[in-house]
């Protein structure tokens, strides 16, 4: 039941916004990655500059392009989530 209900939701989202989470959520924790365990910046330094670094990425191709205030939505949504994750240490 939990899957076509998932199914339904995730249907309803256009391509393009959920490009746009999956790739922020991407860039926000690979940076955080490679802050924290490589180049070794304190947990709280790395998740606020991941953050925004990745903002500051999502806002220039928006400015860059089409200017669509869903898509700035979706990287927002991608980024608090990656966040989110990062802090519960899951």
């Amino acid at each position: 039941m939990l899957s076509l209900l998932s199914l339904g939701i995730i249907s309803t989202v256009p391509v393009d916004k959920a490009a746009h989470f999956g790739v922020s959520y991407a860039i926000n924790h690979s940076c955080y990655v490679l802050a924290e365990e490589v180049v070794k910046i304190d947990k709280h330094v790395a998740l606020l500059g991941c953050a925004i670094t990745t903002t500051a990425i999502g806002a220039a191709r928006e400015l860059a392009g089409n200017k669509d205030r869903k898509d700035m939505l979706a990287n927002g949504y991608g980024i608090v989530l990656s966040s989110t994750f990062i802090v519960i240490d899951w």
